[in-house]
C-alpha cells in the first residue's frame, strides 16, 4: 500500500461551499453520518440475509479496513500535530536544537491550510466572515447587541458542523418579567481558529504570536460573541435602551419645565422633588441594560464551562478521530451496498449509489444526509475493492476483497534493505534462461 509522502495535503476533500449561517442552520440535509462506527458496524453485521459465514467475513472485512484507514490517519495525526508546534500556546517541552521545527513566514498558511482540509474530511463546513458578522450583530433573547471587531484578528476562521436546537429561559419587560421559554437554531459542533494581529495590547494572557483553537458544542446562531475573545466583542446600547433611560427628560420636558419653574419659586425641598422623579427614571433603565449586560456576561462564563470540548493542540487530536471516523462510515458503506447489491449494482452509477446509501440512512437514522460517494469510491478504488466499469459499479467478492486487505495490511509492514533487494536482482539476473 502506497501512503503519500505528505497525506494531510492529498486526503480527497470536496470543494470549498462557503454558505451563510442562517442558511446551513435551516438547510434540511446534513453531510455528517450521525452514527457511532462500532455501531454501524453492529448494525450492518446483524443483517438479517447474511449468511454465517458472509457474516464471519464481514466482521474481518471491518476490522481490517478500520486498522488500514487508522494507520493513514496516525501519519496525518502527527503532521498536522508537527505543523501546529511553532504556533501553540500550550505547549510545554523543550526546543532541541536541530530537532524542533522552527517557526517561519509560511507557518501559519501550511498549518491552517491542512487544518482546513481535515477538517473538511471530518464534514465540517466554512463559515465566511460575513456570517460570523451577521451572527455576532443579531440580537439574543436578552434583547442585547455586540459589536464585532473583526480586524483584531490576523486569522479568523469557523467551522460548523451539525444542526440541533437550543432551549433557553429568559425574563424581560417584553415577557412581563414572567419566564419564557424560546427555541434557538443551533450547530453542534463549531471550532473557531484564531491568531491575533501584532502588536497589540491584548492584556496578560493573550498572544500575538500563536493560533487558538476552541472546540464547542451546541453553539446557538445568536450566541457567536459568547464563544469568541472578550477582546472582540463590546456590547453596543441599542437605540431603545438609550431612549429609556432619556425618554423621562424628553417626554415630560414641558410639564417638567414648568415644575421646575413652579419648583423654584417654592422653596428648595420642592425643587428636588420635581427633580428625583426623571432622574430615578433615568437610572433605573441605565441600570436595567446594565444588568442584562452582567446577566448575559454569567450565563457565558456559566455555559461556557460545560460547552467547551476542547483547546488548541487537543483540538487537532479531536478533529483527526472525527475525520478518521467519517471516512471509515463513508467507506463501509458504500462497499457494503455495492456487495450486497451483488450484480445489481452493475447498473449504478455513483449518483445511484448515493441514493441508495442515502435511503439507508434515512431509514435507520430519521435523518436526511447528504452523502457524498464519491470521496468513499476513491478510497475502494486505491484499495483494489470496487470495480467501476462504463456500464456501472461492482464490488469484488468479499473473500477477494480481505485477502487485497490482508496484503496491503502486511506490505505496510515489510522490511526489505537495499542489501536484500540487491541481492534480489542479482539472483535473477544470474538466474539461467529455460527453453
Amino acid at each position: 500500500m502506497h501512503i503519500p509522502d505528505d497525506p494531510i495535503e492529498t486526503i480527497d476533500a470536496p470543494p470549498p461551499d462557503p454558505r451563510d449561517m442562517v442558511a446551513f442552520a435551516t438547510e434540511r440535509r446534513e453531510r455528517v453520518i450521525p452514527i457511532r462506527t462500532s455501531d454501524l458496524v453492529r448494525r450492518l453485521t446483524a443483517a438479517a440475509d447474511l449468511a454465517p459465514s458472509e457474516r464471519l467475513a464481514w466482521e474481518r472485512f471491518s476490522r481490517l479496513l478500520a486498522s488500514l484507514l487508522h494507520h493513514e490517519f496516525h501519519s496525518w495525526v502527527e503532521e498536522l500535530k508537527d505543523a501546529y508546534t511553532p504556533l501553540d500556546p500550550d505547549r510545554d517541552f523543550v526546543v532541541l536544537e536541530g530537532g524542533t521545527r522552527d517557526r517561519t513566514e509560511s507557518s501559519d498558511e501550511v498549518f491552517l491550510q491542512r487544518l482546513d482540509t481535515t477538517l473538511r474530511r471530518a464534514n465540517f463546513s466554512a463559515l465566511e466572515l460575513s456570517a460570523v458578522r451577521e451572527a455576532i450583530e443579531s440580537p439574543n433573547e436578552l434583547g442585547l447587541n455586540y459589536a464585532p471587531n473583526i480586524e483584531l484578528f490576523e486569522h479568523l476562521r469557523v467551522y460548523v458542523r451539525g444542526r440541533t436546537h437550543v432551549r433557553r429561559q429568559y425574563r424581560n419587560v417584553g415577557s412581563m418579567f414572567r419566564r419564557k421559554t424560546v427555541m434557538l437554531d443551533a450547530f453542534q459542533r463549531m471550532i473557531v481558529v484564531l491568531k491575533f494581529r501584532p502588536d497589540q495590547d491584548l492584556g496578560e494572557h493573550a498572544r500575538t504570536d500563536v493560533i487558538y483553537m476552541r472546540l464547542f458544542k451546541d453553539v446557538p446562531f445568536v450566541d457567536m460573541e459568547m464563544h469568541l475573545p472578550e477582546q472582540a466583542t463590546r456590547v453596543r446600547m441599542r437605540a431603545i435602551d438609550k431612549a429609556q433611560i432619556a425618554s423621562p427628560l424628553i417626554v415630560g420636558l414641558p410639564l417638567f419645565a414648568f415644575k421646575l419653574l413652579t419648583a423654584s419659586l417654592l422653596s428648595p425641598i420642592a425643587l428636588g422633588g420635581v427633580l428625583v422623579a426623571p432622574i430615578s427614571a433615568g437610572v433605573r433603565s441605565f441600570f436595567g441594560f446594565r444588568r442584562a449586560k452582567q446577566q448575559h456576561m454569567h450565563r457565558m462564563i456559566r455555559s461556557l464551562y460545560y460547552l467547551t470540548l476542547a483547546n488548541n493542540g487537543s483540538v487537532v487530536s479531536w478533529v483527526i478521530d472525527a475525520a478518521e471516523d467519517e471516512e471509515f462510515k463513508e467507506v463501509l458503506l458504500a462497499f457494503y451496498h455495492l456487495w450486497r447489491a451483488g450484480e445489481d449494482a452493475e447498473t449504478w452509477d455513483r449518483s445511484q449509489l448515493d441514493k441508495h446509501v442515502e435511503e439507508w440512512l434515512h431509514d435507520v437514522t430519521g435523518r436526511d444526509i447528504d452523502f457524498d460517494a464519491g470521496d468513499a469510491m476513491r478510497k475502494l478504488l486505491r484499495f483494489g475493492l470496487v470495480q467501476e466499469r462504463p456500464n456501472g459499479l461492482r464490488s469484488v467478492p468479499i473473500e477477494r476483497a480481505l485477502q487485497r486487505l490482508d496484503e496491503q495490511w502486511d506490505d505496510l509492514f515489510r522490511y526489505k534493505s537495499s542489501e536484500s533487494q540487491s541481492s534480489a536482482v542479482v539472483s535473477k539476473q544470474a538466474r539461467p534462461k529455460t527453453s
